[in-house]
């Protein structure tokens, strides 16, 4: 389809030429209150010009899409509006036009004249099965503040010892230990990462050697990672002695995606492998194109993370000494997502966060894919 032209309010006048000057229509969209599981979705908006009905020979329609990805929109489908009652101007989504949950619904509302010229338009986005996407980034980051420390340091992570129990302080018992999966190199704008030590599994009964992540579903309010930026004098980008304190910036949930299912492919996610698709996961507030696939690879003992191209299994020189006592560690494609803190105090979600010293990630690590799930 082929987009209409816009004009800018000065030619509004050559647009209608032969008629009375009218302003420029003011689109207002209503909130959408409905869930994605409602099998007919209807939107609506008050158009008026100058406080009234549109003129006639107006013509109003929508467009509607599902987020994909944080830049990018698909499935996008035209529909022609039609006039209720007052201002008010309906569209109706299609049955077939399918959202699933957590997607977040856009529609972009437009009237142009005869000449197919668009005069006014108007974006909105719905988050159908969230009501309060703020309240839900305020709570998430008010849970794992009053959860862990703020500032610990590296013993104290490994040890367990970062959780805060009902009185403020230090709880030093029955406690989630963590492990780091870099060794002590801290990444560009992520930190240094420490998985949940139940997270990480043992491989050929060699733990000292290999081992892997294995996360399963997540668990909200309980996150698989946690993403500390160090605050000590040393190089933050070295395997060595711990950059002593650290600073909680971040936490992550994640999800493998067992090789029994068709592996995503960067750098869109184009699926390869037998089996069926590695859904992603849903949980509370969190919209589903946030989530993002972190591809397989293995985590070296000298702190870098190499990226592998078959599907997981070891390249030569991947399995390195281990390097501070830290082992390598290898994972299949995960599916991820970053939460960071905000000094505003609602969490907000990205791959990257706040600006933290640390090397770069290798290309396609961390990608939105575009054609898988």
């Amino acid at each position: 389809m082929m987009p209409k032209l816009r004009t800018p309010a000065g030619l509004m006048c050559l647009a209608l030429a032969g008629t009375a000057c009218r302003p420029l229509p003011v689109i207002e969209p209503d909130p959408v209150n409905f869930p994605s599981a409602t099998p007919i979705k209807v939107v609506t908006a008050d158009i008026s010009q100058a406080g009234e009905r549109l003129a006639g020979s107006l013509e109003v329609d929508c467009l509607v899409s599902v987020k994909l990805t944080p830049t990018q929109s698909g499935r996008v489908r035209r529909i022609a509006a039609r006039q209720g009652s007052g201002l008010q101007w309906v569209c109706t989504v299609p049955e077939d036009f399918i959202v699933r949950r957590n997607e977040v619904l856009e529609t972009l509302w437009r009237v142009a004249n005869s000449q197919d010229v668009v005069l006014a338009e108007r974006e909105q986005e719905s988050f159908l099965d969230c009501r309060d996407f703020d309240a839900a980034m305020r709570a998430e980051q008010r849970t794992i503040t009053n959860s862990f420390a703020p500032v610990v340091n590296f013993a104290q992570i490994v040890d367990g010892l970062n959780r805060i129990n009902a009185a403020g302080e230090l709880a030093r018992n029955g406690q989630v230990k963590w492990v780091p999966t870099h060794n002590t190199t801290s990444f560009a704008g992520m930190g240094v990462a420490f998985i949940r030590a139940d997270g990480v599994v043992s491989d050929l009964g060699d733990a000292a050697s290999r081992a892997y992540f294995n996360l399963s579903r997540p668990r909200p309010g309980d996150p698989d990672l946690l993403l500390y930026a160090p605050l000590g004098a040393s190089s933050p980008v070295d395997v060595g002695a711990p950059d002593d304190p650290y600073r909680l910036i971040g936490w992550a949930y994640a999800m493998t995606i067992p090789f029994a299912r068709r592996q995503p492919q960067p750098p869109d996610g184009a699926p390869a492998g037998p089996g069926e698709i590695g859904p992603r996961p849903v949980f509370r507030c969190v919209p589903r194109h946030e989530w993002f696939l972190h591809t397989a690879g293995w985590h070296r003992s000298d702190g870098t993370f190499r990226p592998a191209q078959d599907r997981g299994r070891p390249v030569p020189g991947d399995l390195a000494p281990a390097v501070g006592g830290a082992p390598p560690f290898h994972h299949a494609n995960m599916w991820d997502i970053h939460f960071f803190s905000s000094p505003a105090g609602a969490a907000t979600i990205g791959i990257t966060g706040p600006p933290v010293a640390g090397i770069a990630s290798p290309a396609n690590s961390f990608y939105y894919p575009t054609a898988y799930d």
